[in-house]
């Protein structure tokens, strides 16, 4: 028979006698339950090694002797006839009774003990999925701790155990996920990724496919349900609704858009990220009444907000843009407003937007940088259309074209003062930056971590495909340029955090993103390699990387092109070089 393995893990923390108990009323539940979700048990095993038993198609068990310790773990492997069975299955067996009742025996076990639920039951983590031959196939022994790979023949005894978090695998998850040592985290960092990461995997990873399919895309209200799980608001002040974690700083940002970025394209819940981006001007510059008017309505994820900056004649060269907003007095009200007139491109959420931070020529013609405004539109302005464009990427968010034909905004809606907006976009592209540059460091290790996979398990010539130097040395470099990136993110990160300003950070946030962007257009392209024909079709195990291949060039493009970039990074750095002499 063919199909589909999928292997979850579920991590407890309890004597052995309370597993036996749950295992007895468990196992063969799900036994009786998946065939009618169209899935079937083939493989369980109780066990405390740091290398697991290795299990066969017919869920025999081989390796390790039973286990007679604690702490241990339970693991499940499951058969389906294909993912997308699998995605809609695993969600439907919670709502089964009989589950339900199995899921509150567990409390009650935990509770029995008087055990910390956080300690006693985590989410589901799943840990490999992979196509499979209808030929029994053994499947690699993939849970090798980072530190017996490091002491190479060391047992398991003499070896000291690091908690790992996600995919074990190495280089597949950021260092600190596998319990090295680093100097940025708390525990504040870790509960609020631990939380993320179950949220996304919940909420989000099951209906990407559905909501990319969808005229509509993913639902708005999503957006509210991510801030009520504590989310949606954490980077965000709490004055106007945010809910940032215990210590916040650039680090939990960083989690949080990356998180995000791991579903590996699709742009589900894309309007936080450009929410973030629209709203620091407002939040920096702009008055008391736009402020009252716009935060705590976006920040809690009942509406949203877009940046308009982009033209069909100005991308990257900001100065130029052309769009105009005259200042008149409205006969009709006698109220002092802007008519705005023109054409914006390329604007991300222009669909879901209610609101547009709307970069404007306030100045005369030729005026220049000199000669910009930003202005706050609201989305129902009469002589304002929004159009959706198609996209190279998946998208179950959007693009936009707008076209403003005398378009009436009053005057109080002018954020900052008239003709100061240049500056202000310019300290607002880092962040943005940051932004597009930690997504596409996430991009770049699932790439990563799908071919590695593949590379395990796929057989060409006779021999895995991991075991021909070429592959190798494709993997080995993508690991290499991954963390690389990763380093240089938290650089960059750090410095935000030490509260070193934005104006001082464009050089450093401009190498930032370009680095992200080769290095995923890198990593996508040796995914699609070792995967071949799979990464060039939309369905079937190589999927995720043919979505996140045409990810790249949005990765590349918005937010400043990579030639403009490297231009910028180093007229500044030549700028400070001849101010020395």
């Amino acid at each position: 028979m063919s199909g589909f393995l999928y292997e979850v893990r579920n991590y407890w923390f309890e004597p052995l006698g309370v597993y036996r108990v749950w295992a007895k009323t468990a196992v063969p539940t799900l036994k009786s339950l998946l065939p009618r979700v169209g899935g079937e048990v083939v493989g369980f095993w109780m066990q405390d090694q740091q290398i697991p038993p290795s299990y066969t198609e017919s869920g025999q068990r081989s390796g390790s002797s039973p286990v007679t310790t604690t702490p241990t773990n339970v693991t499940w492997v499951i058969r389906w006839m294909s993912r997308e069975e699998r995605d809609a299955g695993w969600k439907g067996l919670s709502k089964i009774p009989q589950m339900q009742q199995v899921m509150e025996l567990r409390s009650s076990l935990c509770s029995a003990r008087g055990l910390d639920d956080a300690k006693c039951y985590k989410q589901i983590e799943v840990k490999f999925t992979r196509d499979v031959s209808p030929t029994p196939l053994a499947v690699p022994q993939r849970e090798i701790s980072r530190v017996q790979a490091a002491a190479g023949s060391a047992s398991p005894s003499s070896s000291p155990k690091v908690k790992v978090f996600g995919n074990p695998t190495a280089f597949t998850e950021p260092y600190w996920y596998h319990g090295s040592p680093s100097p940025y985290y708390t525990d504040s960092h870790v509960q609020f990724r631990n939380k993320l990461r179950a949220f996304v995997e919940t909420e989000i990873v099951p209906n990407v496919d559905d909501w990319i399919a969808s005229p509509s895309g993913y639902p708005p209200k999503l957006h509210e349900k991510f801030y009520q799980a504590g989310f949606g608001g954490a980077i965000f002040p709490v004055e106007f609704g945010g809910t940032p974690p215990q210590g916040y700083n650039a680090f939990h940002e960083l989690i949080l858009f990356y998180e995000l970025a791991r579903v590996g394209g699709g742009g589900v819940l894309g309007q936080l990220g450009i929410n973030s981006m629209a709203l620091p001007p407002i939040l920096r510059f702009a008055s008391r009444y736009i402020k009252n008017l716009v935060v705590r309505d976006v920040v809690e994820g009942r509406k949203h907000i877009c940046l308009a900056i982009s033209e069909p004649g100005a991308g990257s060269d900001v100065s130029n843009i052309a769009t105009t907003a005259v200042r008149r007095r409205d006969p009709a009200t006698g109220e002092e407003v802007f008519v705005v007139s023109g054409q914006k491109k390329w604007i991300t959420g222009g669909m879901m937007a209610d609101y547009f931070t709307m970069l404007v020529r306030t100045g005369e013609p030729g005026s220049g940088a000199r000669g910009l405004s930003l202005l706050l539109v609201p989305r129902e302005s009469s002589g304002l259309k929004i159009r959706k464009m198609n996209t190279q990427f998946d998208n179950a968010h959007n693009t936009t074209f707008l076209t403003l034909e005398d378009v009436v905004v009053p005057a109080k809606n002018l954020i900052g003062k008239e003709g100061a907006a240049f500056m202000y976009i310019l300290v607002n592209f880092n962040h943005e930056r940051f932004i597009i540059a930690t997504s596409a460091a996430a991009m770049s290790r699932e790439c990563y971590s799908e071919a590695i996979a593949e590379a395990v398990s796929r057989k060409t010539f006779g021999k895995r495909l991991v075991d021909h130097q070429v592959i190798r040395a494709k993997l080995a470099e993508m690991a290499r340029q991954v963390e690389s990136l990763y380093d240089t993110l938290e650089r960059v990160a750090y410095q935000f955090s030490s509260g070193v300003p934005d104006q001082e950070l464009g050089g450093q946030c401009a190498l930032l993103k370009v680095q992200a962007s080769y290095t995923f257009e890198f990593c996508a392209r040796e995914a699609s390699q070792i995967f071949g024909g799979s990464s060039i079709v939309r369905e079937g195990r190589g999927k995720r990387v043919e979505r996140m291949y045409r990810e790249v060039r949005a990765s590349a493009i918005p937010g400043g092109s990579e030639e403009i970039l490297l231009d910028l990074a180093i007229r500044q750095a030549v700028a400070g070089a001849v101010a020395k002499l």
